[in-house]
């Protein structure tokens, strides 16, 4: 039998003693997951969430089961999946987004063990893995929680570096009504679900006929509002054509490129549209026009720099098209109409 050691990094922003909550959360996402779902997910052995002397190790670890298989590894911008290969892939990843829309919670946070249960998880506190902010929410509205952590953020970097001059930038003053916008009010009071905080090619595994073995690094994961739940991997399944520009900018591919994306953008939708429909899923229908929707897109850039640490902004011009007209309520207005 093979194990997986974890160990955090020495770092400066690290504290001399204390608790990696952020750690300890994942241990606890992972049994949550393991006992709620068939996702294919490390058994975890041992851990120690501890910083300082009394952990024998040094720093926080974990000791995890090895999972079969291997990674798939190419550019970034890469095809990975044989076309022999991708519907059978696709729908894979529609089942196991589904098993995570199975699981609604009623707020957005962090899971964390409840009293002294280890078995019983509770959604509390979400503790930045990069130690830029001090712990916040939980939420059970989408609007204060996305509100909330760009706040601190934008506190954090005004602290630390001059004000940014990248162009294509919702300016700060806008942030709040851009905020109001993103939210679908037909969701913003939940339910929330459950992200991997790095969901990307990079952290999936496969056997020789492409079937998934491990879903691995659920580090940093939280419940979110449907509008970050809505994702598809990154490297595997692209964004709508009308995002390309505001990813790559001038890397981005030409016509043949984008056409190959879209046929597979299109392709996993209609996987996931036909899995919805065979597993007769509640508000399936609710999934499927939030993905179809700019919704995401534009939760992602915010989400890669408040959950994963890499730092984006809300593209000004994109987002632009995307909000509605004035004078159309937000109360009426459909993901699915937002930005097909």
């Amino acid at each position: 039998m093979f194990w997986i050691a974890r160990i955090r990094r020495p770092d400066e922003r690290y504290p001399v003693d204390g608790t990696d909550y952020a750690l300890e959360s994942e241990v606890a996402t992972m049994r949550f997951l393991r006992q709620k779902t068939k996702l294919p997910i490390p058994s975890r052995y041992d851990y120690d969430a501890r910083f300082g002397s009394q952990n024998r190790v040094g720093m926080p670890y974990i000791l995890m089961e090895a999972m079969p298989s291997k990674r798939l590894y190419g550019g970034s911008r890469a095809d990975f999946i044989p076309d022999a290969f991708k519907s059978k892939v696709y729908e894979q990843i529609a089942e196991f987004t589904l098993e995570l829309y199975s699981i609604p919670l009623s707020s957005i946070g962090m899971l964390h063990f409840e009293g002294d249960s280890p078995s019983s998880v509770d959604v509390g506190q979400i503790y930045d893995q990069h130690y830029r902010v001090a712990p916040y929410g939980p939420f059970t509205d989408s609007f204060e929680f996305y509100h909330t952590r760009w706040r601190l953020l934008n506190e954090f970097y005004k602290t630390k570096e001059a004000p940014t001059d990248v162009a294509n930038v919702r300016e700060d003053a806008t942030m709040p009504t851009a905020l109001q916008h993103l939210i679908d009010q037909r969701t913003a009071a939940g339910p929330f679900f459950l992200v991997h905080r790095d969901y990307q090619i990079n952290n999936i595994l496969f056997d020789d006929e492409y079937n998934i073995t491990a879903l691995l690094d659920w580090s940093g994961c939280q419940t979110v509002p449907l509008e970050s739940f809505a994702t598809r991997p990154s490297k595997m399944i692209p964004d709508a054509d009308k995002f390309i520009d505001a990813t790559w900018g001038p890397l981005a591919g030409g016509p043949e490129l984008r056409s190959q994306w879209k046929i597979r953008r299109e392709l996993f939708l209609r996987i996931l549209k036909s899995v919805i429909a065979e597993r007769k899923i509640e508000d399936g229908d609710l999934l499927y026009d939030m993905m179809r929707s700019g919704r995401p897109f534009f939760a992602s850039r915010l989400d890669s720099d408040g959950i994963v640490g890499v730092r984006q902004w809300l593209p000004r011009n994109e987002f632009e098209r995307f909000v509605p007209k004035r004078g159309v309520s937000l109360s009426n207005f459909s993901t699915a109409s937002a930005y097909d």
